[in-house]
C-alpha cells in the first residue's frame, strides 16, 4: 500500500497490479470475511477511476488490454470473496463474454 494511507499498490492508475497483490493474499487465506485490507483493497478496486461500463483499463498503454486487465480484476475480487452479483462484477463478466472473438488475437 503507498505512503498516504491508500489501498493500492504502485502506480495507482494500474489497478492489475493491485489484482495481483489480491490474489496472492486470497491464496494466503485472507478475503473480504476476515481482513480488513483485502475488505478495503476490494472496495478500491471496485471503485477505481479507471472502470468504466463494465471494463478497467489497465493504466500501462497497449501492452495490456482492457480485456486482460478486466479479467484479472474480476478473478481477483471474486477470489476474495466479492459477489459475483454485483453490478460491477456483472457488467465486466458480460464484457468478457461479448468480447469472445477478441480473447486470442495475436498482436
Amino acid at each position: 500500500m503507498n505512503k498516504k494511507g491508500g489501498k493500492y499498490f504502485y502506480p495507482a492508475r494500474v489497478p492489475w497490479r493491485t489484482a495481483r497483490i489480491l490474489i496472492g493474499l486470497g491464496l494466503c487465506g485472507r478475503n473480504v470475511e476476515n481482513s480488513e485490507t483485502v475488505q478495503k483493497i476490494a472496495k478500491w478496486l471496485l471503485e477505481h477511476p479507471n472502470y468504466s461500463n463494465g471494463r478497467w483499463q489497465s493504466g500501462t498503454g497497449e501492452w495490456n488490454t482492457w480485456l486482460e486487465t478486466t479479467a484479472l480484476t474480476v478473478q481477483a475480487l471474486l477470489s476474495v470473496g466479492i459477489s459475483p452479483q454485483k453490478d460491477r462484477i456483472q457488467k465486466a463478466i458480460k464484457n468478457l463474454y461479448d468480447a469472445r472473438s477478441e480473447w486470442i488475437q495475436e498482436r
